[in-house]
């Protein structure tokens, strides 16, 4: 587990959307550590004799303690402390909520859910390919193209409610039966859902899905159909982000030029309809 922990934080610190780890680590190493699944074999190691409670805080410490050392040529604090509520801030956190907020859109390019969904003046990227807001913003900052909200409720929330409520129901699930196989559809469901869910997703969030469901689909003919299936909705979504949406300045010197002629097609609203609603039966099926 400490391993585990040391990993996981470079995976989150390099791309914060590899935090979906965090809470996986987190669950399983408590897990093994206070309910063991089995007794370790009378020569295991140290480091697999898990069930033991001290194993909870050597995880925690070795997460931590490389936290620390990656943050620090970069003058970001982890946790520090106080004198002022709420008496402790962390500027990494800081630095990925800031991050996250540089997009305030339903959906940045990502054929999911969210791209067929319009906000209060009709438009989506489905429909008018248009970036819409996904909660209200200063006056200043409107969008040009709507809000989405439901009722009260920004879709910001709702995405990322989506988003908890699957990691939680995911964890739950791992918890119960911590085999390597479980963990592993358990780190494929959350590494789809982090596209699926939420708002503010570019079309390559869902790219870490595939390196997990590339083993998957060689040992199970039902994830193969879904690998599959998303694979062609994945690579038909960022095809056209690569090769038609952002044309370069000098077109004959563009290395991902529309080679297949398939740009336009994949802009249409039919089409992206198709590929969001394909992306998110994917996830829904990943789930039950």
């Amino acid at each position: 587990p400490e391993r585990a922990a040391v990993f996981t934080v470079i995976a989150a610190i390099i791309k914060p959307q590899l935090g979906i780890l965090v809470p996986l680590v987190a669950v399983i190493t408590i897990r093994r550590a206070l309910w063991p699944v089995a007794p370790p074999e009378p020569d295991a190691s140290w480091e697999r004799r898990t069930g033991r409670p001290i194993r909870i805080l050597t995880t925690a410490a070795a997460g931590y303690l490389t936290a620390l050392t990656l943050c620090l040529p970069f003058g970001l604090t982890v946790l520090e402390p106080m004198t002022t509520a709420p008496f402790i801030r962390s500027g990494l956190i800081e630095q990925i909520a800031l991050a996250g907020g540089g997009y305030p859109y339903l959906s940045v390019n990502a054929y999911n859910i969210w791209a067929i969904v319009p906000g209060d003046l009709g438009h989506s990227l489905a429909n008018a390919g248009l970036w819409v807001c996904d909660a209200v913003v200063p006056e200043a900052e409107r969008c040009g193209s709507g809000t989405a909200v439901f009722g009260v409720i920004p879709a910001v929330l709702v995405g990322a409610s989506a988003l908890v409520a699957s990691i939680v129901a995911v964890l739950v699930v791992a918890a119960r039966r911590p085999d390597r196989l479980t963990l592993l559809v358990a780190l494929a469901i959350l590494a789809f859902a982090f596209f699926a869910a939420p708002t503010r997703v570019h079309e390559r969030y869902g790219y870490p899905f595939f390196a997990l469901g590339a083993i998957l689909l060689a040992v199970s003919p039902r994830w193969r159909v879904a690998v599959t299936v998303a694979s062609v909705a994945t690579f038909a979504n960022m095809y056209v982000v690569l090769t038609t949406l952002y044309p370069p300045r000098v077109p004959e010197l563009n290395p991902t030029r529309d080679w297949l002629g398939i740009g336009e097609l994949i802009r249409s609203p039919l089409s992206v309809t198709t590929l969001a609603v394909l992306h998110t039966v994917v996830f829904a099926w990943t789930l039950l």
